[in-house]
């Protein structure tokens, strides 16, 4: 499902549970508000989630982590905020992570080095803090990164 670049406002609605199918949400370039709906961690079947610049904010949902099936997350330029989830390090299959130019918070966990499938890491311009952990060497896979810019980690 791709609405990107319709000038829609609004939320996302919590229905979109209802859509055990969907593999894509692309909702980027859009001037949405609220959160990220809990419902779409229900979405197992999710693939790509394309909702950059979409106006969202918030905290990501507790439970992202079901959604193992994720390759592709591009949430940049947006205003979500908040340490990232324990379970979002469940990710195994994610290979290309977007989550510049927000207000994340907090350390890096060491179990980032459980998203062994990631190939672009992208954290720069949000409020990390503390040290990269040493785990990110286990990210083999990994060609594109940024870690540092904008941000107090070490």
């Amino acid at each position: 499902m791709s609405v990107a670049l319709n000038g829609l406002q609004g939320t996302l609605p919590e229905e979109i549970a209802g859509m055990p199918l969907l593999v894509e949400i692309g909702a980027a370039g859009n001037s949405m508000n609220g959160t990220i709906p809990n419902g779409l961690t229900s979405l197992t079947n999710l693939l790509d989630i394309y909702m950059f610049e979409s106006g969202v904010s918030g905290k990501l949902p507790e439970a992202i982590g079901s959604l193992n099936k994720l390759t592709h997350l591009a949430l940049q330029s947006n205003a979500l905020s908040g340490t990232v989830p324990a379970s979002f390090y469940d990710l195994t299959s994610l290979g290309n992570m977007y989550l510049s130019e927000n207000n994340f918070s907090g350390s890096l966990a060491t179990d980032i080095g459980n998203l062994v499938s990631l190939r672009q890491l992208w954290l720069e311009d949000n409020s990390f803090s503390g040290e990269i952990p040493s785990e990110v060497s286990r990210l083999t896979s990994l060609c594109r990164c940024l870690f540092v810019c904008g941000s107090a980690v070490t």
